[in-house]
This record gives structure tokens, sequence and C-alpha cells, in this order.
């Protein structure tokens, strides 16, 4: 018996709901995510769950309205090595305008870097890290975000300057030894024209004057010598 085609009901069916729903997406508007305003004392809130344990935590506010923070930071990167490099840590000093974080000019500065026995090279960058995030605009936790930033790029820093400071030393060395060298060779070259002097006998004397005499009006001037050097003889040169 042959087989029956029934139509597809159930494609017509569909197609005019799937226009349906097209045409609601297209006509919906696009909602606007609210705007979440963060305040100094949010993000200060933050900060200070992280470092308010450590005793020099603290925070001074100006007359206008300014802050000053100081922290102790210790760096998260496992192959920071603070035994080594800074064992009670990384003191802080950041200046917060009062106009801060409403606007950003100017923005929040790192002022100050200890202890004083780090690298004076690496205490001048490490405000500047703080610089590259705490600038942005707009503002969004800039202070809490340029620690961040700070705290994952210590180990490069220190380390880019270790290895700049090594090569320098190396380059140092290199040029004392080269230095060494050379006194070492006129030393030597010294040494070696006095025991030629202490050699020079009466013979060696009475060649040298007849040779004078011989290759006198030799008009090339080394060469002059080096023909009175050759009829000296005896391990003479033009210069001995």
């Amino acid at each position: 018996m042959p087989a029956v085609t029934r139509p597809a009901q159930s494609s017509r069916r569909v197609a005019p709901l799937v226009e349906q729903v097209r045409s609601a997406i297209s006509l919906r508007q696009p909602v606007t995510a609210p705007k979440v305003a963060c305040t100094w004392e949010d993000e200060f809130w933050r900060i200070r769950r992280i470092y308010e344990e450590n005793p020099a935590f603290g925070a001074e506010e100006g007359e206008g309205g300014e802050r000053v923070l100081r922290l102790t930071h210790l760096c998260s990167d496992p192959d920071w090595e603070a035994i080594n490099w800074a064992p009670d840590g990384l003191v802080f000093e950041i200046g917060v305008p009062a106009t801060y974080p409403e606007e950003l000019s100017p923005p929040p500065v790192m002022l100050n870097v200890g202890p004083a026995r780090l690298p004076e090279r690496f205490r001048q960058l490490v405000p500047c890290l703080f610089g590259e995030v705490a600038a942005r605009a707009p503002a969004n936790n800039n202070v809490y975000r340029a620690l961040q930033h700070v705290d994952r790029n210590l180990t490069m820093l220190w380390l880019k300057l270790q290895a700049a400071t090594e090569r320098v030393e190396k380059e140092r060395r290199a040029e004392l030894q080269a230095e060494r060298e050379k006194i070492r060779q006129q030393e030597l070259a010294a040494e070696q024209a006095q025991k030629r002097a202490a050699t020079w006998s009466d013979e060696d004397q009475r060649l040298l004057e007849a040779a004078i005499e011989e290759f006198g009006n030799e008009p090339d001037f080394k060469r002059r010598w080096n023909l009175v050097a050759q009829r000296v003889g005896g391990g003479h040169t033009a210069k001995s």
C-alpha cells in the first residue's frame, strides 16, 4: 500500500510563533545597567580589611579633606624573597586627594616607599607602578587596584633592577681588569727597557755612533733608525 504524505502542519504553526518572538526581541529597548558609585569610604573599608592587622596601618585626614594612608605591604608573589629583600615588608605612604574618587585630577599618589635600606632605584619605581593604575579613569577602587598592581609586579621589578645592577657591576669589573692589564703591560715594558739599558755596553755605544754617522743622511726617519738598530745588533731595536 503506498505511503501517504501528510502536510507539515506543525512547521506552519511554529513559523508564526518564531516571527512573534523575533518581533518582541527587536522591539525591546536595551536596559542601562544601574550606575554604582564607589565612595572612598567603601574603598577604604576594602583596604583596611587587608592591612589593618599590621600595627603600622594608619590613616590621617588633613584640614582640606586630603588623606594619607600608611601601611606595610607583604608581597603575595611566591617568588618574592622577603627574607633577603624586605623581611619586615614594604612600607607605603599613599596620598589621596580630597576630591577623590569624584575627580582624578590630581590622582592618588604613592608618596614614599620604605624601608630606607631598599635600593634607591627600586624605591623610585614602585610609585610609578602604583601610578599606572591610580590615574585610570573612571575612578573605580583605583587605590585598591593600584596596590594589587604593585603586588603583582614587585618581583619582576626587583629582578630587572637586580639584573641591571649585576650587568653594570660586571662591566665595571671588566673595565677595571682592562685598566689593570694596561698598567701591567706598561710596567712590563718599562722593566724590559731598563734591562736593555743595563746591558748597553761600550761596544754597543761605539757601534751606535758609527751607525748614526753612516745612515745620518737617510731622509726617512723610521728607516734610518731601523738601519741603525740592525747595524748595532745585540737585540737592540730602533726604540732601545
